[in-house]
């Protein structure tokens, strides 16, 4: 009964006439309530009176009771509407993705900044923007709407690929677009598929690491010790010798290049720990310099040179480290360098290639590298965004989530957790309220204890959160988190009042550092207690919070480092 109760009673305070029906009757109906309780004249006869010897004083009299409701309501309800349309589009406008959001025709009702921009680079005008999207776009909202599903597309423009993901939900009559760029690791991929062709000396190891790809766990200078230590020690290699040293260069913003060197020693190959920077010479040019323009070999018993001068090439700590060198091939692929150094062997045209497309695949793997991290960025910029939009109407900053990021990497590390799984959660744990984005900001705020419907309200922030994370895998540990940071291990919590090890392990760990944040942080219906407070009823409960809350491994962790919980709050602590 409470809820279709609630549910009525919001339907009518959302319209202003209605409301100002309600209380204009409500305040003549106590009036004649009164007139009668206390015997006074007859209000309602008297307000007849009015109407009928004096009627612009009589209907001013009857009015104004339904229209000081319907100005205050209405009034407040454009201020809300136009509240929440600036919380709205801080989000989307901030995105460096493009954001569409579509009627059921089609017809775009708002496109973000980044479709704007993309717009105007490539000189098209504001009513061609659903040209940027997929031909079957209008299909497909059609059949979205008012469903809970999600579709991705791709969309070739010009000599661009952008790829679409079409959301719906049941409560919306339109669906949100969301599209990114793909065309360099599109181009990236290409590249990758055609330098392998000509490197198939080294494609078996290599297709081990490219088929065990983890972007999570993409190590690019990992990558660069594999390559290039099955060049140093290639038991296929032919009847020549192979290089003894391979120095690499990573072009650096001041244009030096920082160097890193390979070497063999024995039947094992071995990096050079202390890296170097070769600057670059003013006068004669470095070997590094030489392979800018189109790759570049020498032999110094033909190079015309005396071994002096062709020492000279060579910067002095790469000279240093080496020894003196007479064979060598050098190439740059836009900001990555390769020297090989031979020992005994002249290096010949055939030799030179080999090392260009060497060159060119490690400089692949780079923008790989680069790609990954861009895009990296960009998912973590979402998440963050969207956990902030989440925090908008509470009286938690920004730094809370913050901070509760840095806990729940803490625990996990305490408790030995692998990389992958602390790395995940550092950034997961930020999105365990985000389900709060759909709780009125009346009830986040609200001084005073919540009513026990407010507070069933408030419970499904959970639920809400878990259907906006939806069921993109590198999202299921968020998911997890939003979903039940608040069960508790003796099987008090909600939403579903799980326990033990059926609370996913992440859920655990988030529940310890959101609670002792909470405790640590000030609100209009508490102080902000001192670590020392907060430790001691995390540990030994207060009649509220209880110990059986909370994972007892989880816990210890907490108490084995609960002193960096206290570091970690004051150095993010709001201002």
């Amino acid at each position: 009964m409470i809820a279709p109760a609630w549910k009525l009673t919001k339907t009518i305070f959302r319209q202003p006439l209605l409301v100002s029906i309600l209380v204009g009757v409500g305040i003549h109906g106590l009036l004649a309530l009164n007139s009668y309780a206390f015997q006074a004249p007859g209000y309602m006869q008297a307000l007849e009176h009015d109407v009928l010897e004096q009627p612009v004083y009589g209907l001013v009299h009857v009015l104004v009771p339904f229209l000081v409701p319907l100005l205050i309501s209405s009034v407040a309800r454009r201020i809300r509407e136009e509240t929440e349309i600036v919380s709205l589009k801080r989000f989307p406008e901030a995105n460096p993705n493009l954001i569409f959001k579509l009627d059921r025709r089609g017809k775009a009702l708002y496109v973000n900044q980044a479709v704007r921009d993309f717009l105007r680079e490539t000189g098209r005008s504001p009513e061609e923007v659903t040209a940027l999207l997929p031909d079957d776009t209008g299909t497909l909202v059609t059949r979205l709407i008012g469903t809970n599903q999600t579709e991705r597309r791709e969309k070739v423009w010009e000599d661009r690929i952008l790829q679409y993901q079409f959301r719906a939900f049941p409560e919306e009559d339109s669906v949100f677009i969301t599209g990114m760029d793909i065309t360099p690791l599109r181009r990236a991929e290409h590249q990758l598929q055609d330098i392998n062709t000509h490197l198939l000396s080294l494609s078996n190891r290599m297709d081990e690491s490219l088929h065990t790809f983890n972007s999570l766990q993409f190590d690019l200078f990992d990558y660069y010790r594999t390559l290039l230590q099955d060049i140093l020690r290639n038991p296929d290699s032919r009847h020549y010798d192979q290089p003894v040293y391979v120095l690499l260069g990573l072009l650096q913003e001041d244009q030096s290049f920082r160097g890193t060197l390979f070497f063999k020693h024995g039947n094992e190959v071995v990096v050079e720990k202390n890296r170097f920077r070769i600057q670059p010479s003013a006068g004669s040019p470095r070997a590094i310099q030489l392979g800018q323009e189109q790759v570049f070999w020498a032999n110094q018993e033909t190079s015309g040179l005396s071994e002096e001068d062709f020492q000279r090439i060579f910067h002095p700590d790469v000279q240093a480290r080496i020894g003196p060198i007479r064979h060598f091939a050098t190439y740059t692929s836009t900001d990555v360098a390769l020297i090989a150094v031979y020992d005994h062997h002249t290096v010949d045209a055939l030799d030179a290639q080999l090392l260009k497309n060497l060159t060119v695949y490690v400089q692949s793997l780079k923008l790989l590298s680069d790609q990954v991290r861009e895009t990296e960025d960009a998912f973590l910029y979402t998440i963050k965004a969207l956990a902030r939009a989440a925090e908008a109407n509470d009286e938690d900053t920004g730094n809370h989530i913050l901070r509760v990021n840095e806990y729940a990497r803490l625990l996990a590390e305490t408790l030995g957790l692998d990389p992958a799984f602390c790395h995940t959660i550092h950034y997961s744990a930020q999105m365990h309220d985000v389900g709060k984005i759909h709780v009125h900001p009346d009830i986040l705020r609200k001084p005073g204890p919540l009513t026990p419907t407010e507070i069933q309200l408030m419970k499904l922030h959970t639920e809400t959160g878990a259907r906006i994370l939806g069921d993109e895998p590198r999202l299921q540990m968020a998911r997890e988190i939003a979903y039940a940071h608040h069960e508790k291990f003796d099987g008090s919590g909600y939403p579903r009042k799980l326990s033990g090890d059926a609370i996913p392990l992440a859920a655990r760990i988030v529940a310890v550092g959101d609670v002792y944040d909470a405790l640590r942080q000030k609100r209009v219906y508490k102080p902000s207690l001192s670590h020392e407070e907060a430790h001691a009823i995390l540990t030994r409960g207060d009649g509220r919070v209880d110990p059986a809350h909370f994972d007892p491994e989880v816990l210890r962790a907490f108490q084995s480092i609960h002193t960096r919980f206290d570091d970690i709050y004051e150095q993010m602590k709001d201002q």
